[in-house]
């Protein structure tokens, strides 16, 4: 696989017309994970350039592929609506997100860099060395902002899945660690909740904003399960409750004044 390339000739946002199309090729493919749930098969890496427009450089990009019978060009104009509104509300998404409509996948700015590797809440990445951490920088810092973030998408009208969150570490744990949302194949905006009542007859979800504190909460507990050596994981856990309690109560402060 190492120094593959593939071309990338329909590279489109669904999310707005008027952006123009963009003619890129990745270099030096290579996989690093294996997708999981309803879309995705598998992740790919590599460095992104336009041969036609010297003006788009280079840009080191993830790619995910998609299959199945699913409609991936209605998918993708959901996806990309959904990542649109979510840029423009200031939510934490990657800079970039395009389709590739006959090759069924989608490019997205790389999240691994300036010493940062990001992991989801499982350990599928092929791309991660180690096996555990023995402690998570600024994580103390980090728990409120997040907790925030996830009132703030709800005040937006976004439901954020577990899986939609991944965490941005520095394995040398030298630098404070960070957070983005980067899947959004599941992500709801009203659309996608109007249309999920229209056709269950109920609604999907129960109220979205406690709906978004206990998904960041239960993707915070399973990332520390998951990546943290086994002794101090209920040290960790202990602060992310802690720290949930706030953040509920700020909720009920704020939601039910309005």
């Amino acid at each position: 696989m190492a120094g593959r390339k593939e071309k990338i000739s329909i590279l489109k946002n669904p999310a707005n017309p008027e952006v123009a199309p963009l003619d890129l090729t990745v270099k030096d493919l290579k996989p690093v994970g294996k997708g999981s749930g309803l879309w995705s098969d598998k992740v790919e890496t590599g460095i992104a350039y336009s041969e036609t427009d010297p003006r788009v450089g280079e840009m080191a990009v993830a790619i995910k592929h998609y299959e199945g019978e699913h409609n991936f060009e209605e998918h993708a104009a959901v996806m990309a609506r959904i990542y649109k509104g979510m840029k423009e509300a200031g939510l934490k998404v990657p800079t970039t997100l395009r389709f590739d409509m006959e090759k069924k996948l989608s490019i997205m700015t790389y999240l691994n860099r300036d010493g940062y590797v990001a992991l989801a809440d499982d350990n599928q990445s092929d791309l991660v060395k180690f096996k555990s951490l023995r402690g998570i920088a600024g994580f103390e810092k980090l728990l409120p902002k997040l907790f925030d973030h996830a009132l703030d998408a709800a005040k937006k009208k976004f439901l954020l899945p577990t899986d939609s969150y991944f965490m941005l570490i520095d394995p040398m744990n030298k630098k404070d660690t960070d957070f983005i949302i980067a899947d959004f194949d599941i992500v709801h905006d009203e659309s996608r909740q109007q249309a999920m009542i229209d056709s269950t007859g109920r609604q999907p979800m129960r109220g979205m904003p406690e709906e978004n504190l206990s998904r960041a909460k239960t993707f915070l507990l399973g990332f520390c399960g998951t990546w943290l050596i086994p002794s101090i994981v209920n040290e960790y856990c202990q602060v992310i409750m802690k720290e949930y309690a706030v953040a509920t109560a700020k909720l009920e402060a704020t939601f039910d004044a309005e």
